[in-house]
């Protein structure tokens, strides 16, 4: 599929917005539609796409709804790519560690939107997760083609070919949790009763404790309620607060990243000014031997006219 063609691209853009679940039918509904608009070419490239995996429909959905963080994720990892060409060919790379902590700054960005829309359109399993849109997101920021796919919400409709031979963002970005071994089982045997030791059966059914009062039931009911509120509210302030301090971070990596290319220029305008300094008191050293020269040349002339008419 040439995803250059803009009438392909306009028809998968559109399809590619479509849950997984729904794809494959939605799809076919738009191969008849333009069978019966006489596009049997069209119909025929649309009908041979496949649906993509979740992360890589998570990331075109991004693309539509997110444009501007998609479009500086794509930014920066080209720019870290552009640098590790320059190192590799032996150029100038710039401030490569900076553009990488950009990079993985913006890529934490739109896996947190991508999660979002996850969790709006009540999509989970395989390629749903931070971790899962992550590690797709370290394959695309290695391949100029597949981010170009990315940028225009057209990931899955086409092979962007092999990537580069280095993950650009690198790191695991998301947190691994570690479940504990599960405490192992103790043999429990059976204990023999001591000899006389057996208590009434009516003081054994004294011992049993006695079940909760309607009243408790109702209490601990509502205590629960409160509880998954309180939880929900804290889940909502947590989800706020993080995507305040990813978009600080988003602000703070391309401060400095465009301060490391400041500091870079004012150095390279400080050794201009020094040169310049330099070629002008060259200068004013040349100006002052000639003026040198003028005078003696004036006194010579002088001298010889006076001879001339003695």
């Amino acid at each position: 599929m040439a995803a250059e063609n803009s009438a392909v691209a306009e028809v998968l853009q559109s399809l590619f917005q479509t849950p997984p679940a729904e794809f494959t039918a939605e799809r076919n509904k738009v191969v008849k539609a333009l069978k019966s608009d006489g596009d049997k070419e069209l119909a025929a490239t649309i009908a041979a796409v496949r649906r993509p995996g979740m992360s890589d429909w998570l990331l075109n959905v991004a693309s539509v709804e997110y444009s501007d963080e998609v479009a500086e994720l794509v930014e920066a990892a080209n720019e870290v790519i552009d640098s590790q060409e320059a190192a590799m060919e032996g150029h100038d790379a710039g401030d490569l560690r900076i553009r990488l902590k950009l990079l993985r700054v913006c890529a934490a960005t739109v896996a947190t939107v991508a999660v979002g829309i996850a969790d709006r359109f009540k999509q989970a399993g395989a390629g749903s997760s931070t971790t899962d849109i992550t590690t797709r997101l370290t394959e695309i920021a290695a391949n100029r083609g597949a981010l170009a796919l990315l940028e225009r919400g057209l990931l899955g409709a086409e092979d962007p070919g092999s990537s580069d031979p280095f993950a650009a963002i690198g790191g695991d970005v998301a947190t691994r949790v570690t479940r504990p071994e599960p405490a192992k089982k103790q043999a429990v045997g059976k204990a023999k009763p001591a000899v006389g030791k057996e208590k009434p059966a009516r003081d054994l059914q004294a011992d049993k404790p006695s079940g909760p009062t309607a009243a408790e039931r109702k209490a601990r009911r509502a205590a629960v309620a409160a509880a998954q509120k309180a939880l929900a509210a804290a889940e909502s302030a947590s989800d706020a607060a993080t995507r305040a301090v990813t978009k600080h971070e988003t602000v703070l990596a391309r401060a400095e990243a465009r301060a490391a290319e400041a500091e870079a220029q004012l150095e390279a305008l400080k050794a201009a000014v020094a040169t310049a300094t330099d070629a002008l008191h060259s200068a004013r050293a040349d100006e002052d031997s000639a003026a040198a020269d003028v005078d003696t040349a004036n006194s010579a002339l002088v001298t010889a006219e006076r001879a001339l008419v003695e």
